[in-house]
């Protein structure tokens, strides 16, 4: 049963789903426990995995010498946006081929649309950015006026 179960949802996600997002995934949607190591090991047994890219192991972390300073033409906050768009390019783009301009931008404002409403992110406490935005107390948005 949960073996089908994550085929259907490697399927229906077209196969971006790790074993910590899988976890996830199947835990708020069918009401469940199950821990990622049991998930890791049934995906592993069963052959699947994503098609998302892989961190890479030979390579050394460094911290820059100076941080970037704020001012005009050195925005820093650009930060999520590019980890959005990191994102978007390794679930949506890798592997798959698009005839022309118009499918890639439908394929585009469909997988917004997923991010926003479909994409559950332990970040967010397992909620979905559209969900999290509405769940936000109105009382912290006057502290930040």
């Amino acid at each position: 049963m949960l073996a089908q179960l994550i085929y259907e949802y490697n399927e229906s996600y077209k196969g971006i789903l790790g074993y910590r997002r899988m976890t996830l995934y199947i835990n708020i949607l069918n009401n469940t426990s199950y821990s990622e190591k049991y998930i890791h090991r049934l995906m592993k047994v069963i052959g699947i995995h994503a098609r998302i890219r892989r961190k890479k192991s030979n390579y050394i972390k460094s911290k820059p010498d100076q941080v970037g300073i704020s001012r005009v033409g050195k925005c820093i906050d650009n930060g999520p946006m590019e980890a959005f768009w990191g994102t978007l390019k390794s679930e949506m783009f890798y592997g798959i081929k698009f005839e022309d301009e118009a499918s890639i931008s439908e394929a585009i404002k469909n997988y917004i649309d997923f991010y926003n409403n479909g994409r559950f992110q332990t970040k967010l406490k397992g909620l979905t950015p559209s969900q999290f935005g509405n769940s936000v107390n109105p009382n912290l948005l006057l502290l930040v006026i």
